[in-house]
């Protein structure tokens, strides 16, 4: 078990604090706009902020999607994963 796991289990951090002693490589994904009415809205200054702070973690960026990379862009989001994977 990673440190980040028995921390969580231990509940001795709570929240997505544990990601942040986590060893295990992650990958994050996040669309650069969303739509929402007349303004645009976007998640990848989150996600870049939570992967400053998670030692082995990744961001990938779609251009061209909102919250459904994996529907807007299928194949970036499957080539992206199965590169993931093989890591």
């Amino acid at each position: 078990m990673d440190r980040c796991s028995s921390i969580f289990l231990d509940r001795r951090i709570k929240g997505p604090e544990c990601l942040f002693h986590c060893d295990t490589i992650m990958q994050a994904i996040a669309g650069k706009r969303e739509k929402l009415g007349a303004s645009i809205m976007t998640a990848q200054p989150c996600a870049q902020e939570l992967v400053h702070g998670i030692k082995n973690a990744r961001l990938h960026a779609f251009q061209h999607s909102g919250h459904y990379p994996f529907m807007e862009e299928f194949e970036s989001f499957q080539e992206l994963i199965r590169t993931f994977l093989t890591i």
